[in-house]
């Protein structure tokens, strides 16, 4: 898969404190599962049904969706960070690093959606470092009154973790903590023909 030309660099506002919330609106991994699913379609017929395929390429309705920056801080975002190269992860690193904050986030609870896992792990990818345009991660004091302000207009949110002092971003998976890594070349270069012969 040749390189993807014309992606804009992750764009958001800073202003995250010590004690908001973290919260992702839309699923991790979106963009690039539906890319995959275009790009590849005739592999994954071998393995996936029709239905699931035309699944994962219709999540590219969801890239376009996304309310407007303006529109998060006028409901109590503190920040907000709109994912793309690097995916979930690339985002959340950003994240901090505008706001000069750390992160506890659990794993868990970063939304993702069937389509991608199955991709995912087809292919052997990272689906928490694929390209996720339609995904915004966002802060605020209290995401609860967000969160709800958003799926009444029929938009997916839910809070992952919290921001913290110091400059420690961890990820908790379970008993396991590790901690977020600077961000790495987005999986969805790994596509190419010869990484994925089979």
């Amino acid at each position: 898969m040749d390189r993807i030309k014309g992606l804009p660099p992750l764009s958001g506002c800073p202003g995250a404190k010590a004690g908001d919330d973290v919260a992702a609106v839309q699923w991790a991994g979106l963009q690039g599962t539906a890319l995959i699913a275009c790009r590849k379609e005739k592999e994954l017929r071998r393995r996936f049904s029709g239905t699931f395929i035309e699944e994962a390429k219709g999540l590219a309705r969801y890239v376009s969706s996304l309310p407007e920056g303006e529109n998060l801080l006028s409901l109590g975002a503190s920040a907000f960070v709109k994912a793309g190269e690097g995916g979930v992860y690339g985002a959340l690193w950003q994240l901090a690093q505008d706001s000069g904050v750390g992160l506890e986030i659990t794993l868990r609870k970063i939304p993702v959606r069937q389509e991608t896992v199955e991709i995912c792990e087809y292919f052997r990818l990272h689906p928490y470092r694929l390209l996720s345009g339609g995904c915004i991660l966002l802060t605020a004091p209290d995401a609860r009154s967000l969160i709800r302000s958003l799926k009444e207009q029929g938009i997916e949110a839910v809070r992952i973790g919290c921001c913290t002092n110091g400059k420690a971003r961890t990820i908790r998976n379970g008993e396991d903590t590790a901690f977020l890594e600077r961000p790495r070349e987005d999986e969805i270069y790994k596509m190419t023909d010869k990484g994925t012969e089979r």
